[in-house]
């Protein structure tokens, strides 16, 4: 199960069964922290997204590497594993 599966599952059992958040997690084993983990978005992020999007459309032979490089010559600050990651 994924994180986000799991913690939809665990807010099902505590709302429904009033299983406390320290047995749902015994019971997956997993530490308590990826329950209450949420993911931060930056604000530049679908900007970044989109331009990765048109650049590997208009160039569908590079890689992640060559991306960077473009974004970086378009002025775009951003580190070679995020453009990986995106």
């Amino acid at each position: 199960m994924s994180p986000d599966q799991q913690r939809a599952a665990a807010d099902y059992l505590s709302e429904h069964y009033g299983v406390s958040q320290r047995r749902i997690c015994r019971v997956m084993g997993r530490s308590r922290s990826v329950l209450r983990y949420s993911r931060t978005y930056r604000a530049d992020e679908p900007a970044l997204e989109r331009d990765m999007k048109r650049l590997a459309r208009r160039h569908p032979r590079y890689g992640y590497r060559r991306i960077h490089a473009l974004l970086l010559r378009a002025g775009w600050s951003v580190n070679l594993k995020r453009v990986r990651r995106l």
